[in-house]
């Protein structure tokens, strides 16, 4: 009895099987995984621009916030003999600035500091250009009185200027003259105050105005 020869199965080239991924297969994986890729880093760019502008934003509405404090202690508390001047001068950098002197008014704009009491304050509205867009700061400025006991024989002022606030699109003072039942935007009468002082601030970013009204101790 013949035995029949024993038959092998061996699969084709379509029966062959392939643990690992084609180059196809690989090149879709990485598009997919640049697509992903590509959405969370947008994603996380927005977020940290959207978080970066709150905390402009914030800031900037702290620094309003602390100078009407400021300015509100500053002109309720002048005292009777206190005088005011506000005009317009020339910057350092050939534009024309704008400043309020405060002469005899120990409690304004102190900050905790001694040797600011007996000493004028200005406060300096100035402009600058960025490009062909202006930029307005607020810095306050000390004058030390020459038979102060703190000057240094040649400096002029006691400390370096503050800046109060910055990066504004305009900085305004008005005040209001009791004549003319207006406001105007200089104040060089010797001797008097004015009642109310009016700060209009507008910001970069195009929302309506700041409009703040100071009340002034013994303006008239």
């Amino acid at each position: 009895m013949k035995s029949s020869p024993t038959s092998l199965n061996i699969p084709g080239p379509k029966g062959c099987r392939h643990d690992g991924l084609t180059l196809l297969e690989m090149l879709l994986a990485l598009f997919i995984l640049t697509i992903i890729a590509t959405t969370l880093y947008s994603t996380l760019y927005s977020a940290l621009k959207t978080t970066a502008e709150i905390r402009r934003i914030q800031t900037q509405e702290d620094e309003i916030t602390g100078l009407v404090d400021s300015c509100r202690d500053a002109f309720g508390t002048m005292p009777t003999n206190a005088t005011l001047q506000a005009v317009e001068a020339v910057g350092t950098n050939g534009n024309a600035d704008f400043e309020i002197s405060l002469h005899g008014a120990p409690d304004a704009f102190t900050f905790g500091g001694a040797g600011m009491i007996d000493a004028d304050k200005i406060l300096v509205t100035q402009q600058e250009m960025d490009g062909t867009n202006p930029i307005f700061h607020l810095d306050l400025e000390v004058a030390v009185p020459t038979n102060s006991s703190t000057v240094v024989a040649g400096q002029t002022n006691l400390i370096p200027a503050i800046n109060l606030l910055s990066g504004m699109k305009n900085i305004q003072w008005e005040f209001w003259d009791s004549t003319s039942s207006n406001y105007d935007t200089n104040w060089d009468t010797a001797g008097k105050k004015p009642k109310l002082i009016r700060l209009t601030i507008q910001q970069q970013d195009g929302t309506n105005p700041i409009q703040i009204v100071f009340w002034v101790s013994g303006g008239s």
